[in-house]
């Protein structure tokens, strides 16, 4: 667990197989995937009865994408950082890369469960709450997952830097780019 508080030290001189990654996401898509499950059957009852007809396939939809979300994610990144970090000359492979930045997702998988559950009592209230009450909560779970990005994001920029062979301010030049706009389009979204 040392790779939460002292990334830098973690990946020193480390090579990594792509088992933990593999877990790591898994995990992360189990809990995407049970809240996006929670959520689309709560609601369902709030729908109108011409709409709910449809839900069983959105149910489906909904839990699947949720499952695999994370491995997209998780690829999509990596061949980012990949291309920035070839930008400053990187060395390492693509395959050690995404198993090192496996290891950043733990983070999220702790947003997801607390942004779930918040989720999960707002739509659950959404009858007993105003609307302005609603959008605070969904708010709160917007901040939580600011948080828990940045603390991704610190994890990112060391298994970067180690697994592309690159000086952590190039890497974190690299990581603070996409993971940088995703922040950014989340706190627009909030207000």
């Amino acid at each position: 667990m040392k790779f939460l508080y002292n990334p830098h030290e973690f990946f020193e001189g480390r090579k990594e197989s792509m088992i933990p990654a593999l877990t790591i996401l898994a995990i992360y898509g189990v809990i995407g995937a049970v809240i996006a499950y929670q959520t689309t059957t709560l609601l369902i009852p709030k729908l109108p009865v011409e709409v709910r007809q449809y839900m069983g396939v959105g149910v489906i939809v909904g839990t699947t994408t949720a499952f695999i979300m994370p491995y997209i994610t998780w690829i999509v990144l990596g061949a980012i950082f990949y291309g920035i970090t070839a930008l400053f000359d990187g060395k390492g492979s693509f395959k050690e890369l995404l198993a090192m930045i496996g290891y950043g997702f733990v983070p999220l998988i702790i947003s997801s469960a607390i942004t779930g559950y918040l989720s999960i009592e707002a739509i659950s209230s959404i009858y007993t709450i105003t609307l302005q009450d609603f959008g605070k909560q969904l708010g709160y779970a917007s901040i939580v997952s600011i948080i828990f990005t940045i603390w991704s994001a610190n994890i990112f920029i060391f298994a970067v830097a180690h697994a592309r062979e690159v000086k952590i301010r190039h890497a974190a030049i690299s990581v603070l780019i996409p993971v940088g706009l995703w922040i950014a389009y989340t706190a627009l979204r909030v207000m």
